[in-house]
């Protein structure tokens, strides 16, 4: 993960696309090992990905990309928690969400704040 936001944010070898293709590439490859190995997996997995653009400039992307990215990996943890039925998978995802949630409030950008919030809550529905 942090090699594909550095690849973008840090050393410009990959445009924006590019980098959140390899992201979900990522993700996909994580989360399709935990259906094999377990929660544990599958929580690392949905821990790093939404944590990864904070770990690796994610100040520099462009904040619908960001936002894109951040929605979407919750989206895929709430999923995986409804598939294999593990309640930490939710739990983890909600606290990633909670993360940026702050982060969008401390930067007064309210439509992304709104945008992770509405992720949040569509995703409770989803596993309940």
């Amino acid at each position: 993960y942090a090699t594909s936001w550095a690849a973008h944010g840090l050393y410009g070898y990959a445009d924006a696309t590019l980098a959140l293709l390899l992201l979900a590439l990522c993700a996909a490859i994580l989360i399709g090992l935990s259906f094999l190995h377990g929660q544990a997996l599958g929580i690392l997995a949905i821990v790093i990905a939404l944590l990864a653009p904070a770990l690796a400039s994610g100040v520099t992307w462009p904040p619908p990309a960001l936002t894109s990215f951040v929605c979407v990996m919750a989206l895929t943890g709430y999923g995986l928690s409804y598939l294999r039925r593990w309640p930490w998978a939710s739990a983890v995802t909600l606290l990633g969400l909670y993360f940026w949630f702050a982060y969008a409030i401390r930067e007064d950008d309210i439509q992304r704040a709104l945008a992770l919030l509405s992720t949040a809550s569509f995703g409770a529905v989803i596993v309940a």
